[in-house]
């Protein structure tokens, strides 16, 4: 099928008789850098463009992801001498212009322009933007502290993977601002991974209730302190902090 997609976009490509192209690259899920190869080209007076291939990356220097790309097109059987057009982000590797993969291409098919990606280029614009708003900086600040610390670290992967991820959502139900505060479904898995019994967590969320009830609790730190009155909570707060 795969096969069959590509022919006929380099079919098109070929009646087209020039094209752009437009590459990126990401980890997957393997932590492998994967190479992503896009091409734009006009058919039928309207603009198309075509994802082509995922193909791994053997090395990140500008002359291993120049073959990568040469080869990609080769596969597809589409004239890379064709190309008008070529657009990546801006990082020095594929837009440097003195050894970059804009600049080796181009050696080889002057006429190939390079254009630096508006998505890319947006994108810095926000990041700049949002850089400068310190509740957004620091949220985004620990989100990436966060992937940082589980990537980082096979064990910490396995720590929360499976069960225990049921750790986190019970976390939530710990918020007395969260709508799922104390909430017996949310809480169960995160009492079980503390061996905490079933009936147990009952008594004391009944007990909770009733407790921050009386002291007219509504989310605020008042019912932070109530929750020292239930000891199975209690721990499973302190385990997980």
């Amino acid at each position: 099928m795969a096969g069959m997609i590509r022919k006929e976009i380099s079919d098109e490509v070929k009646q087209a008789e020039h094209f752009a192209i437009m590459v990126d690259e990401t980890k997957d899920i393997a932590k492998k850098e994967q190479i992503s190869i896009v091409v734009r080209y006009l058919h039928d007076q309207e603009l198309h463009e075509e994802f082509l291939d995922f193909t791994p990356a053997e090395g990140l220097d500008a002359e291993s992801l120049l073959q990568k790309i040469k080869e990609t097109l080769a596969k597809c059987k589409i004239d890379h001498s064709t190309c008008v057009g070529q657009c990546y982000d801006g990082a020095a590797v594929m837009s440097g212009c003195i050894s970059g993969v804009q600049e080796r291409f181009r050696r080889d098919v002057s006429q190939a322009v390079y254009i630096h990606c508006y998505a890319h280029r947006l994108n810095l614009v926000l990041v700049d933007c949002v850089n400068n708003i310190r509740s957004i900086s620091e949220f985004f600040g620990t989100i990436q502290s966060l992937y940082n610390f589980f990537s980082s670290s096979v064990v910490h992967q396995e720590r929360f993977s499976g069960d225990a991820c049921q750790v986190l959502i019970g976390v939530s139900a710990l918020n007395p601002n969260h709508p799922t505060f104390l909430n017996k479904e949310k809480l169960s898995g995160m009492a079980a991974n503390y061996g905490v019994e079933d009936k147990d967590l009952s008594v004391e969320l009944h007990q909770l209730r009733r407790l921050i009830a009386r002291r007219g609790g509504n989310g605020s730190g008042h019912t932070y302190a109530t929750c020292h009155h239930a000891p199975t909570v209690q721990r499973c707060i302190h385990r997980f902090v």
